[in-house]
């Protein structure tokens, strides 16, 4: 805990010198003055001059005129607004020139048009946001790392994961916005409104993709239901390719609202667009993301194979046929727990001792975890290479009386346990959860099985890690506030 504390002061404190340094960098950069460049397009040139209304609030700190051009330095006094005149004079009356508004921060930065308007040098602070989720995104790919190599069934890997997929997708995107936009960039707006519209635009090149998946949700779901019978779990899969893509059009269908009931505000649906753009489009994207990490984990673990020095592996079970022989399913993971056997003795020479684990359902004949001793009996494995755990009602139990069979016969032994591919990492939570180190072997899965089991995995990610996703959220929330609140009180619109 003491460790815990010490880490989030430590990483306070760098981000306080982080923003600190940022303030500095940008004093340096844009100071408090702003420069006009004025092309002479007059055959002739006679003077020039510059007149500005309210002189307590910008002073001309310069003034030159060469090669053709006048260049104007203007210098912040104090916060306010003015209009500024600047005029070429040539010869026979002839005149060039414009009037515009000024705009003097409170921080010092002058801003031409209007408070968010085209300033000098303003590129640095979408190079410094850039910077930002790059480092954030590092971060991110660190702790993955760190988790990897401590725990590969730790539900913090997939979320984490999966903030580290939503950064890179923004960093990729801004950038490519940012450089798409080139010479605009110098306007305050446009930082705001790429950082508005990133999710927006991933919506929608994605969405193509969405509607693929959509429907393979769906066409997996009926083939699931025709075989294993209609139950709320089976329809999983329909629900969220339903859900992700309302989610996707949640922003449309809010803006359909919010433009077809005007406000007397004139601005108010522009500020909203803002929000929009930044939440309801982020929010899909997002748990996309989170789904991406939790097929990346699942997938990793399933293709995982544990080093070939095991003295045990647990058989977890499930259910069975009516005449006591093993379902498809269970078959399955008894004849990869024969694979892995059978590898680690060609690898080192190491015999293996099986421990078929599952109790007895009301509707089955003998235990889950007798029906797999029978099995392996006539596979030929000998009966005193057989522990039988025939107590236990789920996956939990599975992996806690096992531990205790597995510790009373041999104290630190090394385990693995075989499983359907898709129950490796739930599998393999659960048990270093309670503190039982066991790696996971998976046995192949119908394709339209494993996209529900692959939901199932990403629902309990969510609910395992429901305090950093609602915070991640919760986030993602302020900062499309902020962007609206920022256009509100500068008046854009």
């Amino acid at each position: 805990m003491k460790s815990s504390k010490k880490t989030v002061v430590i990483k306070t404190i760098i981000i306080l010198f982080f923003i600190t340094g940022l303030i500095i960098v940008n004093r340096l950069i844009m100071g408090n003055t702003f420069k006009i460049k004025l092309n002479n397009r007059l055959d002739t040139y006679v003077s020039h001059e510059v007149r500005i209304d309210d002189e307590s609030i910008l002073e001309v700190k310069s003034m030159t005129y060469e090669n053709n051009a006048l260049t104007i330095v203007l210098k912040g006094k104090k916060p306010g607004n003015t209009q500024v005149e600047y005029y070429i004079q040539g010869e026979n009356n002839t005149y060039q020139g414009y009037a515009t508004v000024f705009y003097v921060h409170k921080s010092g930065l002058i801003t031409e048009n209007s408070y968010i308007g085209t300033t000098n040098n303003f590129y640095i602070i979408g190079i410094e946001f850039v910077l930002f989720l790059l480092i954030l995104f590092i971060h991110r790919v660190i702790m993955c790392i760190k988790i990897a190599r401590d725990n590969m069934y730790s539900y913090s890997l997939t979320g984490n994961m999966g903030v580290a997929l939503f950064l890179l997708l923004s960093l990729v995107l801004f950038t490519l916005i940012s450089i798409r936009q080139g010479r605009l960039f110098y306007r305050i707006y446009i930082l705001l409104d790429v950082m508005a519209k990133v999710f927006l635009i991933f919506s929608f090149l994605a969405l193509p993709i969405l509607i693929i998946v959509s429907l393979f949700l769906l066409v997996s779901n009926i083939v699931l239901i025709k075989h294993e019978g209609k139950k709320l779990t089976n329809i999983l899969g329909i629900l969220l390719g339903f859900g992700l893509f309302m989610l996707t059009f949640l922003g449309n269908f809010v803006y359909s609202f919010i433009f077809n009931n005007p406000t007397k505000n004139v601005h108010f649906n522009y500020y909203v667009s803002f929000f929009i753009d930044a939440f309801f489009y982020s929010l899909p994207v997002y748990l996309e993301c989170l789904l991406v990490s939790t097929l990346v984990c699942t997938v990793r673990a399933q293709k995982h194979v544990p080093k070939p020095d095991k003295d045990f592996i647990i058989i977890l079970g499930c259910s069975i046929m009516k005449d006591g022989s093993l379902t498809p399913l269970l078959k399955g993971r008894a004849d990869r727990a024969l694979w892995f056997a059978k590898y680690q003795k060609d690898k080192s020479g190491k015999d293996i001792i099986f421990v078929p684990s599952g109790g007895q359902g009301s509707d089955e004949i003998i235990s889950e975890a007798q029906a797999v001793k029978n099995y392996l009996l006539s596979k030929g494995v000998d009966e005193e290479h057989i522990l039988l755990e025939d107590k236990s009602t789920n996956t939990q139990e599975n992996m806690e009386f096992s531990r205790r069979l597995i510790e009373e016969r041999k104290k630190d032994a090394k385990v693995a346990f075989s499983t359907t591919g898709y129950h490796v990492f739930r599998s393999g939570n659960i048990a270093r959860k309670m503190g039982f180190k066991a790696s996971g072997v998976g046995s192949k899965t119908k394709w339209y099985f494993y996209i529900n089991a692959l939901i199932r995995e990403f629902i309990a990610n969510l609910s395992a890690e429901k305090k950093r996703h609602i915070t991640n959220i919760i986030i993602l929330f302020v900062y499309a506030i902020f962007i609206s609140v920022v256009c509100y009180l500068t008046g854009i619109g």
